[in-house]
């Protein structure tokens, strides 16, 4: 199997990275970095630098396809407007 992955430093501890499943975003200080990857998941990385050690843990999935409910107008009629 095949991957790719292009990583994009933006400044700030700002990083996104795109792949195969889309763009993902991060931000971060030395020591631990949040992010939300590609495939929707919430994510917190928290690490001693220099060690190799560390902690990963990916939290729920954000539903990208979730849409606001709409308030629905309530029909005046005329009659009700004189």
């Amino acid at each position: 199997m095949f991957n790719w992955i292009k990583r994009f430093n933006f400044g700030g501890g700002f990083r996104g990275s795109l792949n195969k499943n889309g763009l993902g975003f991060s931000w971060g200080i030395p020591g631990i970095r949040i992010g939300i990857s590609p495939s929707g998941y919430k994510w917190i990385y928290i690490t001693i630098p220099g060690t190799g050690i560390g902690f990963y843990k990916r939290f729920s999935k954000i539903n990208r396809s979730r849409k606001f409910k709409s308030v629905k107008e309530k029909e005046i009629s005329w009659k009700e407007l004189k």
